[in-house]
C-alpha cells in the first residue's frame, strides 16, 4: 500500500480523529485543569474556559495555548488538506512539523507544571496524599 492510499483510508482517519480529539480533551481538562468542557466554564467569576487559580493574569495566553494545542494535535491533517500535502513529504516540511511537535510538548509541560503549582498553592487545595515511602508495606503494618 502506498503513501497516498494509506492516507485516504477512512478507518485510519476516524481512528486518528478520535485519538487527536481525546488527547486534546485530556490535555485541557485533566492535565491543565481548564474549565473549557465543564459546567463552570460560563461562571462569570473567571474567564471562559480558564481555571480559577492560575499563575498568569493574561487570559489571552491561556486561550492561545488551548487553540495552539488543538491545532497542533490535529497537525496530521496537513497530509490530506489540498495544497499542503507537500509539507510532510519534504525535508523542510518535516522539520517544521517536528519543530511544532517539540514546541507543543514544551508548552504542554510548562502548563502542566503551572497547573500543579496552582493546585499545591491554592487555598482550596485538599491536603496532599501521603508519599509512597510513608504508606504501609504489608497488611500487618496497618
Amino acid at each position: 500500500m502506498d503513501q497516498t492510499s494509506s492516507n485516504k483510508n477512512p478507518h485510519r482517519f476516524i481512528a486518528s480523529f478520535i485519538n487527536s480529539s481525546y488527547s486534546f480533551w485530556w490535555d485541557v481538562v485533566k492535565d491543565w485543569d481548564m474549565s473549557l468542557f465543564s459546567q463552570s466554564r460560563s461562571d462569570s467569576s473567571h474567564p471562559y474556559g480558564v481555571r480559577f487559580n492560575r499563575c498568569f493574569h493574561s487570559d489571552r495566553l491561556y486561550h492561545f495555548v488551548i487553540i495552539a494545542d488543538l491545532a497542533l494535535r490535529f497537525s496530521w491533517l496537513w497530509r490530506i488538506i489540498p495544497g499542503f500535502s507537500w509539507l510532510p513529504e519534504t525535508e523542510f516540511g518535516l522539520f517544521v512539523l517536528m519543530f511544532l511537535e517539540v514546541a507543543r510538548r514544551w508548552m504542554w509541560v510548562f502548563f502542566r507544571v503551572e497547573a500543579e503549582h496552582c493546585k499545591i498553592h491554592s487555598p482550596m487545595c485538599p491536603p496532599l496524599a501521603p508519599l509512597l515511602g510513608s504508606l504501609p508495606r504489608t497488611a500487618t503494618d496497618i
